[in-house]
């Protein structure tokens, strides 16, 4: 069977770019896979605060600070309004006052609902924090950065939190 040269170069393309695709698909998860996020203590508090002193803390919030290497520094927290992240404007207007601090963003008690809605391109790469709280007050606090593979999804990433001398104080990825 003849295959002309432009269907044979057609094929090898494809090919290649199949291979190339699956490559950068595997080193992206290589490179989100060893990534994880550290909160300062100031950071730390700030959350725990929150947590403690709402009644119901459904509260939304920025996370700024910087990133080194594969790590991200959360420096401080900042409340914001709900949903203020899912519009551009605010991220930009955000960001452009933090001086690129602006790594991403926080809430507590997130549904799918909610967490789909912030699933946006301008959130691509954002780090996010999903944080829940029993009625003790005890709060768990996941960790994700905000990736795209055909569609837009959460990518687990590892949780640092300063050590704390409050033994009650219990924390999960």
């Amino acid at each position: 069977m003849w295959i002309s040269n432009t269907a044979t170069t057609a094929m090898m393309y494809l090919i290649y770019r199949t291979i190339e695709t699956s490559l950068e698909a595997s080193l992206i998860s290589a490179i989100i896979r060893t990534m994880d996020v550290y909160l300062s203590r100031e950071a730390y508090q700030f959350l725990i605060s929150l947590n403690l002193f709402s009644s119901k803390p459904k509260m939304d919030g920025l996370l700024l600070g910087h990133k080194r290497g594969s790590r991200f520094f959360v420096e401080k927290i900042l409340p914001a309004e709900k949903g203020f992240y899912s519009f551009f404007e605010n991220y930009l207007a955000a960001d452009k006052y933090f001086k690129g601090k602006l790594l991403g963003f926080f809430t507590f008690e997130s549904d799918e609902k909610k967490i789909k809605k912030n699933l946006l391109p301008f959130n691509f790469g954002q780090l996010f924090l999903d944080i829940h709280s029993n009625k003790k007050k005890k709060m768990t606090i996941k960790s994700y950065i905000i990736d795209y593979e055909n569609d837009f999804y959460l990518s687990p990433i590892d949780l640092r939190l300063p050590k704390s001398g409050d033994q009650n104080e219990q924390f999960s990825k």
